[in-house]
């Protein structure tokens, strides 16, 4: 994982997110859940 992945990674954990979204499947690697950019647009909205 590069820096770039890793602050991403940081922030996510900091504040708590569901997840993130991202092209870039090192994240699979983490317990952070990766969502790509397809699946959001997808989501019905709430």
């Amino acid at each position: 994982m590069d820096f770039d992945d890793a602050l991403n990674y940081y922030i996510v954990k900091k504040y708590k997110m569901e997840g993130i979204v991202s092209f870039d499947k090192h994240f699979d690697k983490t317990d952070t859940k990766r969502l790509e950019p397809s699946e959001i647009l997808r989501r019905p909205e709430t």
